[in-house]
């Protein structure tokens, strides 16, 4: 293998860093739906179970018309319900955690390209001047043989 140039190295690094970096952030990003899902099943949950109790209330009232066993299974439910909405909060703040993490890949991302566009350039820029340099050494090679001829001649 040949030796890198000036700057492959580092064109190469700063690539291998970004597709590390978009791997991650695809992660993130399915990782962040698939909690907004578990979310927004949860809130489905949280209303069904309200509309149970509800239910429960109303039929406990009616059937037996004790207050102490209506108290207790509104207690109870009350509990499963504070429960849930924890639940909820917790998962609602790991998907802001996540969105914050994607958000700052993505800045990560952008500054990333903007280096990898910089090396790019630079790399033009150095090949540019070794393209340069070739043909000067070529142009000095051919005015040497050159001379040559005309010293061997004369």
């Amino acid at each position: 293998e040949w030796p890198l140039r000036p700057g492959e190295r580092d064109v190469r690094k700063l690539r291998k860093a970004q597709e590390e970096i978009e791997e991650t952030l695809e992660k993130s990003r399915k990782q962040c739906a698939q909690l907004e899902a578990e979310v927004k099943e949860l809130k489905e949950t949280v209303d069904t179970k309200t509309k149970t109790i509800l239910d429960l209330e109303k039929k406990l009232d009616s059937e037996r018309g004790e207050k102490g066993d209506v108290y207790y299974t509104l207690r109870r439910k009350e509990d499963t319900i504070k429960d849930l909405q924890s639940k909820n909060e917790e998962l609602e703040k790991t998907c802001r955690e996540l969105k914050d993490t994607v958000h700052q890949r993505d800045q990560t991302i952008a500054g990333l390209e903007g280096s990898l566009t910089d090396e790019k350039y630079q790399h033009r820029n150095v090949n540019q001047i070794l393209d340069d340099r070739n043909r000067t050494i070529k142009e000095k090679r051919k005015k040497y043989r050159l001379r040559l001829c005309v010293d061997t001649t004369a």
